[in-house]
């Protein structure tokens, strides 16, 4: 068999090939058999990609692949709003090493016949995520003992006792539940660097003795009455306290390195017990009852200051005072009486005040 080319002809004899090229007077026959190659086929598919593949298939809505859903390389499976209608439990028994499991948003799943139980298995998470699953209760995560990382925020929780175990965790997040105390589970997360109870029904700031690593808490929306328990948190940066039933700033002693505090939307009437917070950047006292701007002359590192909404605030003149923190660059003053006196002199008047004033309000 043979067949015409640009400077040749190939002629095929059984399994060999050979090319006759000419230059038009003479012919050279060359051997053209390893310059053939064959087509590369794919490597078969191992038994694991096999039971992957098979398990998203049955278990998951069309359309989605295994490649969109898991990173081998961290062990991670995003399964986020993916409208399960039960637990993924196939898919979970092919990945016994996964480390990132993202299931928030899939209610029906999680309410399903198997609960958490699918999870307990994953001896290796590190990193779980049930955000607004409509989970009423935790059992089976008390299993999971190499977790570092927990949301269970946007759910119906009363308790969150189950966690007792989980001694390695570092960030504990329980947004808008239905939790009522910050119980004694607190005292065995020695390790919690984050810890979020905003949107609950928390009274009262207790059982944090153990949690000296903490650098963020988040307490806002809930009904606490008094700044106090926060005496071994001398670690904390973040301190939010907005939305809740405070009347006076106090207990903050020895939060020598917070950073943030957020007081908005209390009781508050008087700006005071600041005097260690040398290293504060940022303090909102917006939507107090506060009718005067004092005792802000330690604030030395104070960036950030946001008082609007403070509705018995009238004389503008008193937030030179704020002046001797030479770091300050942002003032928030609307809905205050000071500011609907100022009118559109208002901007004039806080430079002349504030010298290093670069932002106010909104502008």
């Amino acid at each position: 068999m043979s067949a015409e080319g640009q400077e040749g002809v190939i002629v095929q004899c059984g399994s060999s090939v050979r090319v006759l090229q000419s230059d038009g007077n003479n012919a050279t026959e060359v051997d053209a058999s390893n310059a053939i190659e064959a087509p590369a086929s794919a490597p078969p598919a191992t038994d694991e990609e096999n039971s992957l593949e098979a398990a998203v298939r049955l278990e998951l809505p069309p359309n989605f692949t295994i490649e969109e859903i898991y990173d081998p390389e961290d062990e991670l499976l995003e399964l986020t709003c993916c409208e399960l209608k039960q637990m993924p439990v196939r898919l979970l028994e092919a990945l016994p090493n996964l480390q990132t499991l993202l299931l928030r948003q899939n209610p029906v799943a999680l309410k399903s016949g198997e609960g958490l139980a699918p999870i307990t298995a994953l001896q290796s998470l590190t990193h779980l995520d049930l955000y607004e699953t409509e989970l009423e209760n935790i059992t089976g995560v008390q299993s999971l003992v190499r977790l570092r990382h927990l949301d269970l925020s946007y759910n119906g929780l009363r308790s969150f006792r189950d966690v007792q175990p989980l001694t390695q965790l570092e960030q504990l997040y329980l947004v808008r539940n239905k939790i009522t105390s910050m119980d004694e589970t607190l005292l065995s997360l020695p390790e919690l660097t984050l810890l979020e109870f905003g949107h609950n029904r928390i009274k009262e700031i207790e059982n944090l003795d153990n949690c000296t690593k903490l650098d963020s808490l988040w307490l806002g929306k809930n009904k606490i009455t008094k700044l106090a328990g926060l005496q071994q948190l001398t670690s904390l940066r973040q301190l939010s306290m907005q939305s809740n039933r405070i009347v006076k700033i106090e207990g903050l002693s020895a939060l020598v390195g917070l950073k943030e505090l957020y007081l908005s939307h209390n009781g508050i009437e008087r700006i005071e017990g600041l005097d260690a917070l040398v290293n504060l950047t940022v303090l909102d006292l917006a939507g107090n009852l506060i009718p005067h701007i004092e005792n802000v002359e330690c604030l030395q590192s104070l960036e950030d200051f946001w008082f609007n909404d403070n509705k018995l605030f009238e004389n503008l003149d008193e937030i030179e005072k704020l002046a001797v923190c030479p770091k300050i660059s942002t003032i928030y003053l609307y809905g205050t009486q000071a500011w609907t006196s100022a009118g559109t002199a208002l901007r004039s008047r806080v430079k002349a005040l504030i010298p290093n004033i670069q932002q106010i309000d909104d502008h």
